[in-house]
């Protein structure tokens, strides 16, 4: 399994990185939170729970975090936002929502 990881700093960037993955047979899994760079790769709790919520989703789904899931709500005539459950990790739950285009 091949982790990629696109930051981004706006919900307009956001959206343009989801079009990326539009009708795509990946898991995407968003998550919003500081990064540290090391090298060409990134890491930290935020890259943490990106990888621990990727094991909760299915190809050619999106999942998001409570707080990229508030941010995507903010658009209704593009995303439909729902809850799918939640998962602990460093034992603290975090939420999982569903986003699919509408």
């Amino acid at each position: 399994v091949r982790n990629v990881f696109i930051v981004c700093n706006a919900d307009t960037v956001l959206i343009d990185v989801m079009n990326l993955f539009k009708n795509r047979k990946v898991k995407v899994s968003l998550h919003a939170g500081p990064v540290h760079k090391k090298g060409n790769s990134v890491d930290g709790p935020t890259v943490e729970i990106i990888k621990a919520m990727s094991d909760y989703a299915t190809p050619s789904s999106i999942n998001a975090s409570e707080q990229v899931a508030a941010l995507l709500a903010l658009h209704p005539t593009v995303f439909s936002v729902g809850y799918s459950g939640f998962f602990k990790h460093a034992d603290n739950d975090h939420s999982i929502f569903k986003i699919e285009w509408r």
